[in-house]
């Protein structure tokens, strides 16, 4: 199963991705912490520290986010009807990726969400059943009579 959320989900992820190891590395760097004292190893080894206290943070990080969405779809998840306006190719750098754009209405208010075609092979026009929450209607799921979701 796959959860989609709108890309404002993503940037606060971003922003302490890219935060947090500078802060994390002149706090070290500046810190009372030496491994070894008057050694040329000090700065190796605070280095290690420092990603060590990152990948701890990231993680935990990455597995919160999982645990709302989680938590959100379980707690507050409502059913929904989407439907497919329109497929296009969005192009990257190296990459191009196929791609739908779907609205769904919670509440009577119109939703519109763009999600990653290559999987699913979702066709303009075709009616999808969603799984949205209701306290966070951007937060959403495709639901798909197979069990394994596979399209």
């Amino acid at each position: 199963m796959f959860v989609f959320h709108a890309y404002h989900y993503d940037s606060y992820i971003t922003d302490l991705g890219i935060w947090f190891p500078i802060g994390s590395i002149a706090a070290v760097h500046y810190s009372w912490f030496y491994v070894i004292p008057k050694s040329k190893w000090n700065r190796f080894a605070n280095y290690w520290i420092g990603l060590l206290i990152y990948a701890v943070f990231f993680f935990g990080l990455i597995q919160g986010q999982d645990a709302y969405e989680s938590y959100q779809l379980e707690k507050y998840g409502v059913s929904a009807n989407g439907e497919v306006d329109l497929i296009y190719l969005k192009r990257g750098y190296k990459s191009t990726t196929e791609t739908a754009v779907i609205h769904y209405y919670i509440n009577t208010k119109r939703y519109v969400q763009e999600v990653n075609n290559e999987k699913y092979h979702l066709k303009i026009g075709e009616r999808i059943q969603l799984r949205c929450s209701s306290q966070d209607p951007e937060l959403f799921t495709m639901v798909f009579p197979q069990e394994n979701n596979l399209y």
